[in-house]
């Protein structure tokens, strides 16, 4: 119900802008609960492409808790990262979390934002943790206000970028191989 809700949002009320089209997947992870990836393509004009268009709609840092208190904790409770036995390889995170201080946005070379993540002091206490905006995921919070759940919104600005959300529409299913051994006892007892 909340993927039809938000694919409502986005497609019919336009919250990002006109949007032509849409396609999503419905992916069942190992390690947690069923999740979509929706990619959205706006209209030519409405694209999120400079740095103000994407500070405008995507965050990667602590809202206010004073001012936004049901943003802030739908971003404690949900968008912060928590780099598990899932996501590390030899002993760094696969997601590159923590993420660098940003003073402001930009795309590097490969064509990814690099979000805004002031260097600010905020620091929250998680899971006993405390947690700067370094490791906070990146999120619409109208998004996030509205739904109070986790979801991670990116801005696709170049070919590569719309390349990764693409593996993850277009990857198939999910698969597994099982073995079934049969243990037949060979000491026959007579009744």
């Amino acid at each position: 119900m909340k993927k039809k809700a938000i694919i409502e949002e986005i497609y019919k009320k336009g919250i990002f802008g006109k949007a032509v089209a849409y396609v999503y997947t419905i992916e069942f992870q190992k390690h947690g609960l069923p999740h979509a990836h929706i990619l959205v393509f706006l209209n030519d004009g409405e694209k999120i492409l400079t740095s103000a268009d994407i500070d405008s709609t995507i965050w990667a840092y602590w809202p206010d808790p004073n001012t936004k208190p049901m943003l802030f904790k739908t971003v404690k409770r949900c968008m912060v990262h928590n780099c598990g036995d899932w996501c590390l390889e030899n002993g760094k995170c696969t997601k590159c979390f923590p993420k660098a201080f940003q003073p402001y946005t930009s795309i590097d070379g490969e064509g990814y934002p690099l979000y805004y993540r002031p260097d600010s002091g905020q620091e929250y206490e998680v899971n006993g943790v405390m947690v700067d905006n370094r490791w906070i995921v990146p999120y619409n919070p109208y998004l996030s206000a509205k739904f109070d759940c986790h979801i991670n919104v990116e801005s696709l600005v170049s070919f590569s970028t719309l390349k990764y959300v693409h593996k993850y529409i277009h990857k198939g299913s999910d698969r597994a191989t099982l073995e079934v051994s049969l243990f037949v006892s060979s000491v026959f007892s007579p009744c």
